[in-house]
């Protein structure tokens, strides 16, 4: 916290959300947006909730991939996606993969999972 000078946590936590304003507001905005979706989803197309949530979760790398790089949005927000560390992408692709396994073992039986080793040789 030497960086920020004097005032020590409340004077960090306002220049925190300062400089992260974009994801604040962000998540003030999708969050009730996105939980109102899940809902909608959740009613509606019950039998697949899984199947979505998994193959949301397992294809955000492609989404984070696809922008990595590119001005998002325009001044003076200028908010460009970068990243670094892929590792936590790449796990959040796995968990992503692993529900939708386990949904469509879940759903077919262990016939499923080996048609989808089948299908790989």
């Amino acid at each position: 916290m030497d960086h920020l000078g004097e005032g020590g946590y409340p004077r960090y936590f306002v220049v925190e959300i300062g400089a992260n304003r974009i994801y604040l507001l962000a998540g003030l905005v999708t969050g009730p947006l996105f939980g109102a979706l899940g809902a909608w989803v959740g009613k509606r197309f019950r039998r697949n909730v899984w199947l979505i949530v998994g193959s949301l979760i397992a294809g955000e790398i492609a989404v984070v991939a696809l922008v990595q790089g590119h001005e998002l949005l325009p001044a003076p927000l200028y908010f460009e996606w970068s990243v670094d560390d892929w590792a936590a992408y790449v796990a959040e692709f796995a968990l992503g993969a692993s529900i939708v396994l386990a949904t469509l073992c879940l759903r077919h039986g262990p016939a499923a999972l080996r048609s989808v080793r089948m299908r790989r040789s």
